[in-house]
């Protein structure tokens, strides 16, 4: 794996901004925590990681956790405006990041 440290700063900066963004909605501070975490690390992976001399698997665990960092937020907005128990919250903010990251696991792991 290579790091574009520039993007992956710029990526922390946006992180920043989500969970300033929860804060000001007035979510509770383990929706703030997890939404803010959860959604920076998979825009750091998907803007500042590759795979050395794997263009395709690049490509590939890009698309996957930018799409999943697009569907967390969009969820994690909707799950604070409905006011949702935290139990519910962390199993379904579980479920989708662990079954990204065995996709991009396996992305990585492919023989090309």
């Amino acid at each position: 794996m290579k790091t574009n440290y520039f993007l992956a700063v710029i990526a922390l900066l946006v992180g920043a901004l989500i969970v300033y963004g929860f804060c000001a909605a007035g979510a509770p501070a383990l929706q703030t925590a997890v939404s803010g975490v959860l959604c920076t690390a998979f825009l750091v992976v998907g803007m500042a990681l590759s795979v050395e001399g794997q263009p395709r698997a690049t490509l590939l665990v890009k698309s996957v956790a930018l799409t999943l960092f697009l569907l967390l937020l969009i969820l994690n907005i909707v799950l604070t405006g409905l006011h949702v128990g935290q139990t519910l919250y962390i199993i379904v903010n579980g479920v989708l990041t662990l079954v990204a990251a065995t996709i991009v696991y396996l992305i990585i792991r492919a023989k090309p």
